[in-house]
């Protein structure tokens, strides 16, 4: 499942995982791991009926994993996190804004049982960047790069929060260290490509600087 999981094929690490669960079905790392993936993996599907499915299974999952692991940081962490992307698809704003909440209170929750989780400091900038507390979100998140920049959410969730703040070179810069720590995950390439896209966009029309900014963008997206 881990070696599916760094090569990128996501629906391969979560058949692995899923077999592992069948002779183990009370390992709570198991299922929260086999949750983490299970929510990137949404990333990759089309329509946001397959993502809503995909991440259905995938709280489903995070929730097993605290049944099995009450005392468990982690678990907490995964759950809140697979939550927050849940209540991104959400259509009615007052259901995101009560599932962002819960999300919220099950990230403190983490932090509670162990303040240095660095996965419980990254997901609650998450969830506070997509409730719009921009300034709690830096604080976590630099709370988290303290602890450990080389971990790939603490990357991925900076550029988001630096891509928020206008700051689309620190952003791409993140997106890039992200992509060094997992090269094979197609999500980084796509989010990297799309602000070198959008500089593409509001650079002067037919200038060289509109030129490479779309055709570096071409080349995320191939990658």
């Amino acid at each position: 499942g881990n070696t599916h999981f760094e090569a990128g094929n996501l629906d391969a690490a979560i058949a692995a995982y899923r077999s592992a669960l069948e002779t183990s079905p009370e390992d709570a790392r198991l299922w929260q791991e086999l949750a983490r993936i299970q929510a990137y993996s949404s990333n990759l599907l089309t329509t946001n009926l397959q993502r809503r499915q995909r991440l259905a299974e995938a709280l489903e999952s995070a929730q097993k994993a605290t049944q099995f692991a009450p005392d468990d940081s982690s678990a907490f962490a995964v759950l809140a996190f697979v939550m927050d992307w849940n209540a991104a698809l959400a259509e009615d704003p007052a259901q995101r804004t009560e599932m962002l909440l819960k999300a919220e209170l099950t990230a403190q929750q983490s932090i509670q049982k162990d303040p240095e989780n660095v996965l419980a400091l990254v997901y609650t900038a998450e969830i506070l960047l997509d409730q719009g507390r921009l300034d709690q979100a830096q604080q976590y998140i630099t709370l988290a790069k303290e602890r450990d920049e080389n971990l790939m959410d603490v990357q991925r969730v900076r550029a988001s929060i630096l891509e928020t703040l206008g700051d689309y070179q620190g952003a791409i810069d993140a997106y890039n260290r992200a992509i060094e720590i997992s090269p094979n995950l197609t999500f980084l390439y796509i989010r990297a490509g799309v602000i070198y896209r959008y500089l593409g966009m509001v650079a002067p029309d037919k200038s060289p600087a509109q030129t490479q900014n779309y055709d570096t963008a071409l080349e995320y997206f191939a990658k």
